[in-house]
């Protein structure tokens, strides 16, 4: 499957209402002109939007005679930005922590994203590659920066990242030339 369908499904995997606290899901990169979008319109005060994007894609020989099945590794980022408009700075943090806590449970509650029966499954997402030194089974890692306070207004932005591994086996017979 293509890089853009592994977004694809990983937007409809947490778009919301799946992810409390996830209002708006691009799987793309978009320029955003408003940040309201992160709040969507619940009126909760705190909320994110999320882009989605394969930045790496690799293939791996996986079985005997050669070329007849590989796993195709692609590696993802999912950028957040998260903002709150609430008056007290840590109430606003601990809403961050809530819909990080929200969206890791969203994407280790499945390994194939909601994909198992579809005939082109991805499996293992966010569980690390299939081969090379175990260095290299990083599952999900999510990084965050301090907040930061909003200029004019009152409450907080986060920008925050999430790299995972979603990985598939496809099946082909090679042809010589």
């Amino acid at each position: 499957m293509s890089a853009d369908t592994v977004t694809r499904h990983i937007a409809a995997w947490i778009a919301p209402p799946a992810v409390d606290g996830l209002n708006t899901v691009y799987p793309y990169a978009k320029v955003v002109t408003s940040t309201a979008d992160a709040l969507g319109t619940s009126g909760a005060g705190s909320g994110a939007l999320v882009w989605i994007w394969a930045y790496d894609q690799f293939d791996t020989q996986l079985a005997m005679p050669v070329g007849q099945q590989r796993a195709v590794t692609h590696r993802v980022r999912l950028q957040c930005l998260f903002r709150s408009v609430k008056t007290d700075a840590q109430q606003g943090q601990a809403d961050f922590a809530a819909f990080k806590e929200n969206l890791l449970t969203r994407l280790r509650s499945s390994p194939t994203l909601g994909t198992a029966s579809q005939s082109d499954p991805i499996f293992s997402a966010g569980m690390g590659e299939l081969t090379g030194p175990p260095t290299h089974w990083q599952d999900l890692r999510f990084q965050s920066d301090l907040p930061i306070t909003a200029k004019n207004t009152s409450g907080l932005y986060i920008w925050a990242q999430l790299d995972m591994t979603c990985n598939e086996v496809i099946q082909f017979t090679p042809t010589e030339a």
